[in-house]
């Protein structure tokens, strides 16, 4: 469905104002480009009941809305579903500079107990070439969303990049319980989509531990899980 507006269409030009997408089956091709520095008209598109393609994971059930503005600022506020589980999220990017990077600001969280009731935040810059970086905050009521650790609050804070496909973070400062612990993640979605995960920590209790990676169920992306203990 468009909404164009009407004087435009009298001189044979079609400027749309309000768009909505039923049903769609969208693909975000990777690397994810930038929005141009200017747009000619602002636009409002609203998507009901679509599907995402990112890379190798695909989001269901997606409803969302998205409003850009003349300068080439974005705005998305949505709900989808991945593996079965809801979850909100909210992101904007600022206009961008000179250089062509712009400001990025991302919120996620779990809705109704999903996901452990994660919240993850990212505050940081996007560059022309689509590479970026700044800092992350994850906390949730259940590491056990893992599938590989065992069950309790979380959170983890730190610098984070994006790249040609991977999401990196090298140093999270961490706490699984109420015990501190160097947390180091790595997110690809290119080639193929796989996490891997790293902690280490002044004491492990192998008795929380063991059991969850005795009975892990399959996972929804091939994951890898290192546990290390320091002197």
């Amino acid at each position: 469905h468009l909404h164009a507006a009407f004087w435009p269409l009298l001189t044979g030009r079609i400027v749309p104002q309000d768009i909505t997408l039923s049903a769609p089956s969208l693909h975000a091709t990777w690397p994810l480009s930038l929005p141009p520095r200017s747009l000619p008209h602002p636009v409002s598109i609203a998507v009901e009941n679509g599907t995402l393609a990112m890379g190798a994971v695909q989001f269901d059930d997606v409803n969302a809305a998205i409003m850009t503005a003349p300068d080439g600022a974005v705005m998305i506020k949505g709900r989808a579903q991945w593996q079965q589980q809801p979850f909100r999220i909210e992101a904007s990017a600022t206009a961008a500079a000179t250089d062509g990077s712009s400001g990025l600001d991302i919120k996620a969280e779990g809705l109704h107990g999903a996901w452990g009731g994660t919240v993850v935040t990212f505050t940081g810059q996007v560059a022309a070439d689509a590479t970026a970086s700044g800092r992350l905050l994850a906390r949730g009521d259940d590491l056990g969303i893992l599938k590989l650790a065992p069950h309790g609050p979380f959170r983890a804070e730190g610098r984070v990049t994006w790249a040609g496909g991977l999401l990196a973070a090298d140093d999270l400062q961490s706490e699984v319980g109420d015990q501190p612990v160097r947390a180091a993640v790595a997110v690809r979605l290119l080639p193929a989509a796989r996490i891997d995960v790293a902690l280490a920590a002044s004491r492990l209790d192998l008795r929380t531990w063991v059991p969850p990676l005795a009975t892990a169920r399959p996972l929804p992306l091939p994951a890898s899980l290192d546990l290390s203990a320091e002197a």
